[in-house]
């Protein structure tokens, strides 16, 4: 099943022409002399910071999703027979999308020839930085009058992950890392199952169903009473009754009850996001038909990058940019209305929108490159 994503174009930024076109362009130095001796709103200037940090985490998360989307795309397409540009560590987005062309390309050629494989894609999680998001808040509240609270508080329940030392809740999910140790699974296990599984695999592996044993892969608690403890080093997502500790949220972080402007906490939340720690899945294959010698091997070295890339971090990425983008726009305009604003920070202005529009753009190319392989590969 393919899917395609397009990131919205950075279209909110009315005043950028006119910063553009003032007299001067400050250099560093020139803008240090003048700091003392022209205003700024405080409360802007804290705003555009917010919106900086997110924009350079924005061109952070961008290069490395492409180097990563790159890589994946031409080592299939070459492990399939063709020939994408050489040298990924130096792909343009033209580039990108040529190779994982070629790679879709290939994959769709595998199957339209016969082959067929049972794609299993166990774990795989996104944390946001909720610690950066934490500091931009703080600076967001001039008034130092705004207690953001903790991660617990601000992250959905259902969304927050922890070492739960207690008992798992009802409907919740463990999750650690595929091959670090097993975790005792009273429930549905989508992985390898050591044990018996209600799906018949007769060694336990690429189990779907529920695990009397214990499971190493992703471990859903379910049913009217079931609850348990994920054991191990892996987490609780979902409702840990009892001690827990190393909070951290899988979802985005609301911003605090207490009041914040919305255009500076959209820079702490486009923060946090776009700095994500995120934890690829693990691919497996299970061959049906054979196809060339190089398809499973090809498959599970390299879609992990892919399914990260839109499904996972990418994704995150994806909704983190459009916020951003959009809010930039209502700073720029603002600032644009202040003379001794748009002089003190023109450079910056144009340095941050000009890269914000830049990453957008790879992003995207990313994300829509990657969704096709993805797709293909799924597809088979």
């Amino acid at each position: 099943m393919k899917s395609t994503k397009s990131l919205r174009r950075v279209t909110a930024l009315p005043a950028l022409l006119v910063l553009v076109g003032a007299p001067v362009l400050l250099a560093g130095g020139c803008k240090k002399a003048l700091e003392g001796a022209l205003d700024c709103d405080a409360s802007l200037e804290v705003k555009f910071e917010a919106l900086s940090n997110a924009a350079d985490a924005l061109v952070n998360v961008s290069t490395s999703l492409k180097a990563s989307v790159a890589t994946a795309c031409f080592n299939i397409a070459t492990d399939l027979g063709e020939a994408p540009p050489a040298d990924p560590a130096n792909y343009t987005d033209d580039d990108v999308t040529t190779a994982c062309n070629l790679a879709t390309a290939a994959l769709n050629a595998e199957f339209t020839g016969g082959a067929d494989i049972n794609l299993v894609i166990e774990g795989g999680h996104c944390e946001v930085n909720a610690q950066a998001q934490f500091n931009c808040e703080a600076s967001c509240d001039v008034s130092g009058s705004c207690t953001p609270g903790s991660i617990e508080v601000q992250c959905d329940p259902g969304e927050l992950s922890v070492v739960c030392e207690g008992s798992c809740d009802v409907g919740a999910t463990c999750e650690g890392s595929v091959g670090a140790g097993a975790v005792e699974c009273n429930g549905t296990c989508e992985g390898n199952c050591t044990g018996t599984c209600s799906t018949g695999e007769p060694d336990g592996s690429h189990c779907a169903g529920t695990c009397d044993g214990s499971c190493t892969g992703d471990c859903t608690l379910t049913g009217p009473t079931v609850s348990g403890s994920c054991g191990g080093t892996a987490k609780c997502t979902g409702g840990c009754t009892g001690a827990y500790s190393a909070p951290s949220c899988t979802g985005t972080l609301n911003p605090p009850a207490c009041n914040i402007d919305a255009e500076c906490e959209a820079g702490c939340q486009g923060q946090a996001s776009l700095e994500a720690s995120c934890t690829p899945p693990s691919v497996s294959i299970e061959v049906v038909a054979a196809g060339s010698a190089n398809l499973q091997s090809t498959l599970e070295a390299n879609l992990p990058a892919i399914w990260n890339a839109f499904e996972l971090q990418g994704k995150v990425a994806f909704e983190a940019a459009g916020s951003v983008a959009d809010a930039f726009g209502g700073v720029v305009s603002a600032m644009g209305t202040i003379p001794s604003c748009a002089l003190l920070f023109v450079g910056d202005v144009v340095g941050a929108v000009t890269g914000t529009v830049s990453a957008s753009v790879s992003l995207s190319v990313s994300v829509n490159a990657s969704a096709s392989v993805g797709g293909s590969a799924s597809g088979g």
